[in-house]
């Protein structure tokens, strides 16, 4: 049921939730076009670190941002390709996704090689970014292997997310030289605006808001979670002239009862 989550994704930083007074300073540092060398997004499942991770890289690579701004233009050709795939690597090492969990050591290795001998790495190259994610995933040999292109390279930018239950996975030699950012739980506030958002664009109507309030808290405010219990929602309103009602989160929620049943507040 991940539908809503990939058709929702955020494509700027406004859209996400979660994000914490500390980020202005990463916002701060890339509409002055000067990103830190390194950084470290750490979150639970599904709590966002990878669409921070990707908006980030995408507003570093952007040629159409605004002047003092760090949201991406989503016009620009760079943009396009995020807009495509964003888990997709394009150009010559323009841009690097890695998906840990399925990466081989050798292929890893290689990557690395790459990024400590090609001449393309020189600083009067063009800005290059490489996106780890699940770095925890990785064999923890290599991460000696990240300290020389970050001190050493500075038109590459390295973006490692991690869960927040392996965040003592990154030794400290290289967690030293990265921007580490944890990623907030949101306000149940934030989790009910995304998903107005979504019903409305749905074309959904929600009897209650506190029907939200309750999706919400079931899901532990996690912004995956919701998303997906809001799919199977708007799957049973079909059936309802699109309007979600206490019927429907009521069945939703009793289906997805690994957690708590709500206690509902009427």
């Amino acid at each position: 049921m991940d539908e809503l989550r990939i058709k929702y994704r955020p494509k700027r930083f406004s859209d996400i939730v979660g994000l914490g007074p500390e980020f202005e300073s990463v916002l701060q540092r890339l509409a002055k076009n000067n990103p830190h060398a390194g950084f470290e997004y750490e979150a639970h499942f599904g709590g966002g670190k990878t669409s921070v991770a990707i908006v980030t890289a995408q507003s570093i690579l952007c040629t159409g941002r605004k002047e003092g701004s760090a949201e991406p233009c989503l016009e620009c050709p760079a943009c396009k390709n995020f807009e495509a795939d964003p888990f997709r690597s394009f150009g010559f090492y323009q841009y690097v996704y890695v998906d840990c969990t399925r990466l081989e050591k050798i292929k890893l290795k290689k990557y690395l090689y790459d990024i400590n001998n090609y001449r393309f790495m020189n600083s009067g190259s063009k800005r290059l970014v490489f996106l780890f994610d699940e770095f925890h995933r990785t064999p923890e040999p290599v991460q000696e292997l990240f300290l020389n292109p970050l001190e050493t390279k500075s038109n590459a930018v390295f973006i490692f997310c991690i869960a927040t239950e392996h965040k003592n996975f990154m030794e400290p030699a290289l967690s030293q030289r990265l921007l580490k950012i944890e990623i907030n739980t949101p306000r149940i506030e934030e989790i009910v605006q995304l998903m107005t958002k979504v019903c409305d664009e749905e074309a959904a109507r929600v009897e209650d808001s506190r029907l939200l309030e309750d999706i919400g808290e079931f899901a532990g405010k996690n912004p995956r979670l919701c998303l997906n219990i809001l799919g199977e929602c708007l799957i049973l309103a079909a059936d309802n002239g699109r309007i979600i009602n206490e019927r429907i989160v009521d069945t939703i929620l009793k289906r997805n009862q690994k957690l708590p049943p709500p206690t509902y507040r009427r």
